[in-house]
């Protein structure tokens, strides 16, 4: 309980909240600010620097518009997709947070009754969701901690290929 209350505390006030659905080439994204009316109709964006660029001068007009304090960014990741993203938006100094897709899907179904995905709603559902507290923080690995995932990757991968080559030859 005290957990959800601290992600709470750090929606409330003056907050600019974006909620992207992350795809493979275009992202949606929708601006909201924390009573859920929002900012700007969903828009789509491309997975690319000049398309971070434009979500970002979105939100940053969005934020003057509103003399938000601070914008938080909610994604539904997708795979390694959303990635390049999240980089690109922390070293830019903006709260990221994630959103479980499995949660975007149920609430898509309590809203309106229908599975039926689309990507443009969704974006919607995620900046909501975000506002009730029901995210995770977003944790990018830096230096040693980077090393030692993409170390703990390789041996994994050198372990299988070990097993499969042993599996063959007792074939």
């Amino acid at each position: 309980m005290q957990q959800h209350n601290e992600k709470l505390a750090r929606i409330t006030g003056n907050v600019v909240i974006v909620g992207i659905d992350v795809a493979k080439r275009t992202h949606w994204a929708r601006i909201t600010e924390t009573r859920g009316f929002s900012l700007t109709p969903p828009f789509s964006f491309q997975n690319t620097r000049d398309g971070f660029f434009r979500l970002r001068a979105k939100m940053e007009r969005a934020r003057e518009q509103t003399q938000a304090k601070s914008v938080v960014l909610g994604l539904e990741p997708t795979g390694h997709y959303w990635k390049p993203l999240a980089w690109h938006l922390k070293e830019a100094g903006y709260t990221l947070v994630l959103v479980n897709p499995y949660h975007v899907k149920r609430r898509k179904e309590l809203e309106d009754n229908s599975p039926t995905k689309s990507d443009r709603d969704d974006a919607g559902l995620i900046a909501s969701l975000v506002r009730q507290g029901k995210y995770m923080t977003c944790l990018l690995p830096e230096c040693i901690y980077a090393d030692l995932r993409n170390l703990h990757v390789t041996r994994e991968n050198q372990r299988r290929q070990v097993n499969r080559a042993q599996n063959q030859l007792q074939a």
